[in-house]
């Protein structure tokens, strides 16, 4: 017998038998398989229905009886469920036998010596088959084997005794040629197929039976099938995914179904037990309160009822005694001791009368509202609900920025699972908007009964809110938002040309008054008042006519009546000034000098009480509305100063003092009560002459004009609330508020040439873009996104993924672009390859990260490593003393060298020298470079320098800026509205340059305390802050 080597490709679908298996265990698994689902015998006159499983003819004709006998039509699959109609004749005899399983049977048969399993093919006998031939294809007898074997032609076929099969015969014997089943074709092999009649034929057959039919060969029109049946599986299989993928959806969501049912069982034990703490504080209380008046009364009780029972005892004793001797009837005794026993018992009855002193009633009143509120008072509710809090959604504005005392608004969208828009109108939406210090502010949700809901909130002031949305008890995806809330930002609508002589026009323009009733504007100017109607029309001028007791000379005050007169307060330096009262039309009434030495400035309170600063006494009056009577006078604490302006509001005087750094607040009374702020005046270097206003926020707004040429925002309380600056607004001398949410400002040193026509032309002033700061990320600390001093920052265009150099971590930190923290760079591996102190940090075109750190005081280097952290290389040639790095959109490296003063332009891989030069007179090293519109743009610590394409100078930034813009800083970088912005980290500040070099305007936000790098990132600005250890984003 010669072996042959099985095809696996040939393998059964049950993938059951395997070459090297043991037969015993082949022949059980085989058994296994063909095993009646029913019986859990072998299989017997196998059928398949046509859900494709198979059982014994009779065992699915007997589980049909059972459902007829139940009166049904239909069984159901024993293995799968599936359903199908009871056949006519209730037997399932017509349907397929299963060609697999009629081989499995035979094969078990043989294994089991059956007497009835195979005959011998070869001879008439009909005996047992011993062995089989595989290349006549028969089962052979004894006696026809031996013949087999003693024959020539037949001698060296391949032959096996049934009882030493082997798995590998196993396997040939399962795929053995399929013989016909036809009489008389018995020893014939199925060789093709007719598509006619769609059966397996013989040789025979194809002359008897199928003459004229179409016949294919029998493996060709399998492969067609198999081929048809492996495109069905495929789709069968898609779906097998899509099922299993659905199966696994359902039961993960079944699976947090029971985690929420779960949460919400314990939230009930947690509500009923709070509930139940509650009642039982209640009872402990209220039963303390019974022992304390239980103890109360016992000790008032003690101590009357003493004295009480021993008068009872003497008055018992004395009548007893009495008595007596009355009974004994003895005459002497009588005689003798009656007025002694009459004498006590008088006594003790002109004894005070016990009084009796009834204890309070002691009732429990019950509280039958609370209690009825508490039985109607449902503490939860249980209901189901399509909403799925992972997949709903808050957005809008209100999550991103708010500004104080103005209404914010954002919309919260409600999903189900499937991440579609919903609405269930028992979904609970929470919504908290608490501070930092865990005060919650007012919210208000419109339900637009869809499935989404506008939340509004108004906040009290500035600072950082965290804002928490929950949908039926769970956050959504991003809760909670932190919201920066900045002040009111005020910004330039319109201006007066000034500067001449002419109606309208101003030589200095001081003090200004508005009027609330009419609108109409009062300003001060050069020995003269000018009135405007609210829109800032020209109507006439006051004070320049008349005699001249009457005129004005100098006016350093202006004010409107409650009965729309106006009052001025001029005069000559070095002299005591005088205080004028005019008509709304110009005329001269009086002069208000009563009660007053040397005033300088005037407001009016609602009442009509005026309120005046006098330099004479150094204090500030209230006088009558007529100015005849003086009402109320107080000085500063100290007496020291003299009083600027004095304001009444809420009930409050705020008045500020030349000189002071501050601003007191007195009560109704004039008593001192506190300052606005001597540490922020300080900071802010407000000096001198100090104008402020309240505005329609309820804000202080003081005008800084010295250097700082700014605006500080307090709160009525004292709390600095932020600053703000201008650039069109050079000299701010004077502020008032304005109808709604409008300054009025003066400003001494803008003038603008030209004769304008009366109350025209309107200036309109264009304002760069006002930063404002919506978030912050990180904390100080050596963990995962925390920071100590974060330094360099980088943007990848690409990606948006942010780099920071952490600076005393010793790394640099990877972010996306929503902030989130990524990965570390250069904390492991070889010394060689670790960072020391990270100087600065870019990404290049192909989203590499560079990094230039070093020790203090010694040489540093630049590394290049993978987006992933791993090191690259170290980049030396060309470079001594690395300081910063950019990348232009070539990808060519920029990189200022302080070994030699220069800026050198490498290529992409760092290896090449294209380009290298020097600023005029090269005193400073560069701090830091980048490329944008064919130029160069260098900082050098306190200013900048621009060089053309080839690296010669062109000309400077900030060099010769008002002396408080100094650019202290080390990096720079270009926004997305073609502005210059460097950090001022002396001042706390960011200047902003046009690229032609001019200054436009600077800015600062509260919330920024030392501004030490900045980077452009879409139509934001990343700044790092060196003091709080944290990055802050602003649009």
């Amino acid at each position: 017998m010669h072996d042959k080597r099985c095809d696996l490709s040939t393998a059964p679908s049950s993938q059951l038998i395997q070459l090297d298996m043991d037969v015993q265990q082949l022949f059980t698994n085989l058994k296994k398989e063909a095993e009646c689902p029913l019986c859990l015998e072998t299989v017997k006159d196998p059928k398949t229905l046509p859900c494709l499983h198979s059982f014994c003819l009779q065992c699915i004709d007997k589980h049909a009886g059972y459902a007829k006998r139940k009166l049904k039509t239909t069984i159901k699959c024993p293995v799968c469920q599936a359903c199908f109609q009871i056949p006519e004749g209730d037997t399932f005899g017509s349907l397929p036998t299963s060609f697999h399983l009629n081989r499995l049977v035979d094969l078990l048969a043989l294994r089991d010596g059956s007497q009835e399993a195979q005959r011998c093919s070869s001879c008439e006998e009909n005996n047992t088959a011993t062995c089989y031939c595989f290349v006549c294809q028969n089962f052979l007898c004894k006696d026809c084997f031996d013949a087999h074997q003693r024959l020539r032609a037949t001698r060296g076929h391949r032959n096996v005794l049934i009882e030493n099969l082997q798995a590998q015969d196993v396997e040939d014997l399962m795929h053995r040629p399929a013989m016909c089943t036809k009489k008389y074709h018995e020893n014939e092999p199925l060789d093709y197929y007719c598509r006619d009649c769609s059966v397996c034929i013989c040789h025979k057959c194809s002359i008897v039976s199928h003459n004229r039919h179409t016949l294919v060969d029998l493996q060709e029109a399998a492969e067609e099938q198999k081929m048809q049946m492996t495109q069905v599986f495929a789709r069968v299989k898609e779906k097998l995914v899509t099922v299993e993928s659905k199966i696994s959806e359902k039961t993960e969501l079944m699976k947090k179904s029971e985690e929420e049912i779960c949460a919400a069982e314990k939230k009930v034990t947690k509500t009923v037990q709070e509930i139940i703490r509650i009642a039982k504080e209640h009872e402990t209380a209220v039963k303390t309160k019974l022992a304390e008046i239980r103890v109360t009364q016992q000790r008032l009780y003690a101590a009357k009822i003493g004295s009480d029972q021993l008068l009872a005892a003497q008055l018992k004793s004395s009548v007893e005694c009495g008595e007596g001797i009355v009974q004994r009837s003895i005459g002497p005794e009588i005689l003798q001791a009656g007025h002694a026993v009459l004498g006590r018992c008088e006594e003790l009855l002109t004894t005070q009368d016990i009084e009796v002193c009834k204890p309070q009633h002691v009732v429990y009143c019950v509280n039958m509202e609370a209690m009825n509120t508490v039985r109607g008072l449902v503490p939860g509710q249980v209901f189901e609900t399509n909403t799925d809090p992972s997949q709903s959604s808050a957005e809008g504005r209100g999550l991103i920025e708010a500004e104080a005392d103005t209404e914010t608004s954002f919309t919260v969208t409600t999903r189900d699972s499937k991440g579609s828009q919903c609405y269930d109108e028992q979904d609970q939406l929470t919504v908290i908007v608490r501070s930092q210090k865990g005060e919650e502010e007012e919210t208000k949700i419109d339900d637009c009964k869809n499935g989404t809901y506008v939340v509004r909130y108004k906040l009290k002031s500035v600072g950082l809110r965290d804002i928490c949305v929950k949908v039926n008890g769970q956050p959504l995806t991003g809760s909670p938002w932190r919201v920066m809330a900045t002040g009111h930002q005020y910004k330039v609508i319109h201006s007066i040309r000034s500067h001449g002589n002419g109606p309208g026009q101003f030589d200095r323009p001081g003090s200004i008054a508005v009027n609330k009733r009419n609108g109409k504007i009062a300003i001060a100017d050069h020995n003269r008042v000018y009135l405007f109607d609210r829109e800032w029309k020209y109507l006439r001028t006051i004070g320049d006519k008349g005699l001249d007791a009457k005129r004005i000379t100098f006016p350093h005050s202006v004010e409107f009546t409650t009965s729309d007169e106006v009052i001025v307060i001029h005069g000559e330096i070095l002299e005591p000034r005088k205080m004028l009262l005019f008509t709304e039309h110009g005329d001269f009434i009086k002069v208000i000098s009563q009660h007053l030495i040397d005033p300088r400035s005037v407001s009016v309170r609602d009442d009509g009480h005026m309120i005046v600063c006098d330099w004479g006494d150094k204090s500030v009056k209230v006088l009558s509305p007529d100015g005849t009577g003086l009402v109320q006078s107080f000085k500063e604490p100290r007496g020291f100063s003299n009083p600027v302006l004095a304001v009444y509001h809420e009930d409050k005087f705020f008045v500020s003092f030349v000189l002071f750094n501050y601003i007191n607040v007195f009560n109704n009374e004039g008593l001192y009560l506190y300052d606005i702020s001597k540490e922020e005046l300080c900071a802010g270097k407000l000096f001198f002459y100090k104008k402020f206003t309240i505005d329609a926020f309820n804000n202080l707004i003081v005008c800084d004009n010295n250097n700082n040429r700014r605006f500080q925002v307090f709160s009525l309380d004292g709390k600095f609330v932020y600053s703000f600056n201008i650039e069109e607004i050079k000299c701010p001398s004077f502020v008032d508020a304005f109808e709604d949410n409008k300054l009025l400002i003066c400003d001494d040193k803008k003038h603008v040439n030209g004769q304008p026509l009366t109350g025209s032309p309107w200036r309109v002033q264009a304002i760069g873009h006002q930063y404002k700061a919506i978030r912050s990320f990180g904390s100080r600390g050596t963990g995962p996104g925390q920071f100590k001093r974060p330094g360099s920052i980088a943007v990848n265009k690409r990606n948006g993924k942010i780099a920071i150099a952490d600076y005393f971590n010793r790394r640099v930190q990877l972010f996306d672009r929503e902030c989130k923290y990524l990965k570390t760079i250069g904390n492991k591996g070889r010394d060689a390859e670790r960072i020391k102190f990270p100087l600065s940090v870019e990404f290049t075109t192909s989203d590499e990260v560079i990094i230039i750190h070093g020790e203090l005081f010694i040489s540093s280097k630049m590394f290049l490593f993978t987006e992933k952290g791993k090191f690259i290389k170290a980049i030396g040639q060309h470079l001594s003393f690395p300081r910063s790095v950019s990348v232009r959109d070539d990808g060519h490296m920029i990189v200022c060298d302080w070994a030699d003063k220069s800026v050198k332009v490498l290529s992409p891989d760092g290896t090449e020298l294209v380009q290298s030069f020097k600023g005029p007179h090269s005193f400073r090293s560069p701090t830091s470079a980048v490329y944008h519109e064919d130029k160069f743009f260098v900082l050098y610590e306190t200013y900048g320098k621009v060089f053309n394409n080839e690296g010669l100078y062109l000309y400077d930034i900030g060099y010769e800026e008002p002396c408080d813009v100094k650019v202290i800083s080390l990096e720079f970088t270009i926004d997305a509205c073609n502005k210059l912005i460097v950090c001022d980290t002396r001042d706390e500040r960011l200047h902003l340059f046009s690229l032609d070099g001019k200054f436009v305007y600077s800015f600062n936000i509260e919330e920024i305390k030392s501004p030490s790098s900045v980077a452009a990132f879409e139509d934001k600005l990343l700044v790092c802050d060196g003091k709080k250890h944290v990055v802050h984003v602003l649009q």
